[in-house]
């Protein structure tokens, strides 16, 4: 996976500053506000969610009858936010379906992406080795090789913003290579993950809603940082493989914190609600 990163980071640092400033402030905002206040605004965040589907679903419509495009979306998203906002639970059940799908699915597509790098990188260790043996290479050059070639994978020849477009279209390509090859086991773990999202998200709705907010939430400013330090020139990956559990423990402790938070704020909500009905009741 830190191969897949390192790659990343090189097509993002050839990007222009506003490729990656833009939707990084985006994500940012958005995902403090899942983050702290999904539950809270659930009645707003079921909308985004309904009126993202809608617009997802208004753009495949518009390319499979031809419809205007800007028609289709804006219509698509219309329609998936009223019917969101009518079938809030639903909605809610949804979310976490889909979110603990996606949750299964990378979780798998990682693990198959460490297995094929650890791999490569025995095979090539091997054959270095044995170039090595038979031109007596220096042996200096061996102990470099593990910090060498991670940063070797990533560099290209283009160091254009177009060169970098193209690098990351040639990942997302690989990725979904790697994920038609893989395809049976990747639906498999999506499946599961559906399945577990359907359970939880009936039996515990507002946990459920607190929980996926405060995961997409971090997710959200996590990633939105790093793209701001990338579009600022550095290159952050490089730096936080050196420390390989901060950020896993920066987003674990986020996720928790966002998720009692929301939950506290639900119960105060919910307290001020009753209050409210009491006062009118006198």
């Amino acid at each position: 996976m830190i191969e897949l990163l390192l790659r990343i980071q090189e097509a993002c640092l050839q990007l222009e500053r506003w490729h990656l400033v833009g939707p990084g402030l985006g994500l940012i905002v958005l995902g403090l506000f899942l983050w702290l206040g999904g539950v809270r605004y659930a009645f707003l965040v079921v909308g985004l969610f309904g009126a993202t589907l809608g617009a997802a679903a208004g753009l495949l419509v518009s390319h499979w009858f031809e419809v205007e495009t800007a028609v289709a979306v804006a219509g698509g998203a219309a329609i998936m936010t009223i019917l969101a906002l009518l079938l809030k639970n639903l909605v809610i059940i949804g979310l976490a379906i889909a979110l603990f799908a996606v949750v299964g699915g990378f979780t798998y597509l990682g693990y198959t992406l460490d297995q094929q790098e650890s791999s490569d990188r025995i095979g090539q260790t091997e054959t270095d080795l044995t170039d090595a043996e038979s031109s007596a290479i220096d042996v200096e050059a061996l102990v470099r090789y593990e910090s060498e070639h991670l940063r070797s994978a990533a560099l290209g020849g283009d160091d254009t913003p177009s060169g970098g477009i193209r690098k990351l279209d040639r990942i997302r390509e690989e990725l979904t290579e790697l994920a038609s090859v893989n395809q049976k086991m990747l639906i498999l773990c999506a499946a599961g993950g559906a399945i577990l999202g359907l359970f939880l998200g009936y039996l515990l709705k507002k946990v459920m809603m607190a929980i996926s907010c405060s995961i997409i939430g971090s997710t959200g400013a996590i990633v939105g940082m790093l793209m701001l330090f990338l579009a600022k020139g550095t290159p952050v990956i490089s730096s936080l493989q050196e420390r390989p559990k901060l950020l896993p423990s920066i987003f674990i402790v986020m996720v928790l914190f966002g998720f009692l938070v929301q939950l506290i704020l639900a119960g105060a909500k919910k307290i001020e609600n009753v209050t409210e009905d009491e006062d009118e009741e006198k």
